[in-house]
């Protein structure tokens, strides 16, 4: 080969195997690739100018086109670069090129340094990351939210790392008993509970307080506050982790109401077993077992005062273990329990643990039936298939229709129309009793701010109005307590 030759292949063919001559471009980042937004500002002719940066690389940039006299060869002096507001880079730049519409542009060359490309990513992923969140959070909260409030805050974050730090170190001590441990550990959380609870408690009470006035958006602020500072410190309890990430898709599902009143949490750690005794203490929490109580002495009242067979109906049923107790120790009478549920995984469970405590009542024989139907609210109210028609009529004539919690979630004028609804299945005689928490300071803050669990709390006055359209005017409509005289019943019983 001749050294011509040579030559005239080395002008097509690096010693590294290109096939042919390339230009070099360094990387470039796009603005659509930032979370942010990246602009250019510079003095052209005197004037100042901002424009909104396209893409950047360490020698230049380009932007969309402000001026027609941005031409190419202009000088750009007192350039900068700011990424949400924050200076990153100052210099010289040149126009090298520009384009019309319609994608009006200008290419820029940096004249007085390199841009560090790097570093804006650096930011980019910083003004995404957890601490920018947290900065940004504690910022705006510190501008909109009463010291007052966010100091309450921080006293319950306190209390809860106080109580971790307590279980941790006992953790280490009981460790070393072996199974003398399981006689010991009851003692040890109840002794600390008794000591710090009431604090806890009084905290939240005064956090709602604090909390009333707040405008929509103070309200959307303190609570991704307050979940932030408190729902870690927490969700290791069973029972506060299915309110806050409701896996079923939505809060108070059937296996949350057990947990209300489940046995002792065994599982995990000391503390998180402490915060399941914290979470079954809260006055709310309690009322789930006592409107449970409350049922069950009017399914007992309508089967003992009842001729024939009873139909008892219960709207949005969850697991019904007012039922099974119920069923566990009532005496023989011919009885039908239909469950009403949007949830297929509720009703199962509920007609399994039902049919296994009749069973386990051998003088019922045949006199207890259960049926169950998979019915949403907005089924219940418009049925608009024929199928949808014939299973609602199943509930026509029900000695009692009751209902625990649905109500909680009902805003006024759905409440009403349902409740009419219910009111006209129920049979001549019969009753109606739907239950309605009311506000509860020591948990209705932890609801709201914390565990984004927001329901609708109803007065006495608010229940006795929401009823004064039921026709035909009810023989008696009394407003009882539960237990803890936080769940309001309507009790309603219908002309015979």
């Amino acid at each position: 080969m001749s050294i011509r030759s040579a030559a005239n292949q080395l002008k097509h063919k690096d010693f590294m195997g290109a096939e042919s001559m390339h230009r070099f471009r360094p990387g470039r980042v796009q603005s659509c690739e930032l979370s942010g937004s990246i602009v250019a500002s510079f003095t052209f002719e005197g004037e100042p100018w901002d424009a909104r940066v396209l893409d950047v690389s360490s020698t230049g940039l380009g932007l969309e086109s402000v001026s027609a006299a941005c031409v190419p060869g202009a000088s750009l002096s007192d350039l900068t670069l700011t990424y949400d507001g924050t200076s990153i880079w100052s210099g010289a730049g040149e126009v090298i090129y520009q384009i019309g519409e319609p994608t009006s542009r200008v290419g820029i060359r940096l004249t007085s340094g390199l841009f560090e490309v790097s570093e804006l990513s650096y930011r980019n992923v910083l003004r995404n990351s957890d601490a920018s969140v947290a900065i940004d959070l504690t910022m705006r909260a510190a501008a909109s939210l009463p010291d007052a409030w966010r100091a309450r805050v921080a006293d319950v974050h306190h209390l809860l790392q106080a109580a971790r730090s307590h279980f941790d170190a006992c953790e280490n001590e009981l460790s070393q008993l072996g199974t003398e441990r399981l006689e010991r550990e009851p003692a040890l959380i109840r002794a600390f509970y008794d000591s710090w609870a009431p604090k806890y408690r009084s905290i939240f009470t005064e956090l709602y307080e604090l909390s009333k006035g707040f405008d929509h958006k103070q309200i959307e602020l303190a609570s991704h506050y307050a979940e932030r500072h408190l729902y870690p410190l927490l969700k290791g309890c069973p029972l506060h982790s299915r309110s806050h990430d409701k896996p079923s898709g939505y809060a108070g599902d059937y296996q949350t109401m057990l947990l209300c009143s489940g046995p002792d949490y065994l599982a995990g750690s000391l503390y998180e077993r402490f915060l399941y005794r914290v979470a079954r203490n809260y006055t709310m929490v309690k009322t789930v077992p006592a409107r449970q109580r409350a049922m069950g002495t009017v399914i007992a009242e309508v089967a003992a005062t009842t001729r024939g067979r009873k139909k008892v109906v219960s709207i949005a049923s969850g697991p019904a273990v007012e039922i099974q107790e119920f069923v566990r120790t009532m005496a023989p009478t011919p009885i039908q329990f239909v469950l009403v549920d949007q949830d297929e995984v509720a009703l199962a469970y509920a007609n399994d643990k039902i049919t296994a405590a009749i069973l386990a009542n051998p003088r019922l024989g045949d006199e207890v039936e259960v049926e169950c139907l998979h019915l949403s609210v907005r089924q219940l109210m418009k049925p608009e298939t024929d199928e949808l028609l014939a299973s609602i009529a199943r509930l026509s004539g029900a000695n009692l229709i009751y209902s625990a919690g649905l109500f909680d979630y009902l805003p006024d004028n759905v409440a009403q129309k349902l409740l009419m609804r219910l009111y006209d299945l129920v049979g001549s005689g019969g009753r109606l009793l739907v239950g309605n928490l009311r506000e509860t300071p020591d948990t209705t803050w932890l609801l709201d701010y914390v565990l984004n669990w927001p329901l609708v709390y109803r007065t006495r006055e608010s229940m006795e109005s929401l009823a004064s359209v039921l026709k035909p005017t009810p023989r008696t409509l009394r407003i009882n307590f539960d237990g803890t005289e936080r769940c309001l019943f309507w009790d309603v019983e219908r002309p015979g």
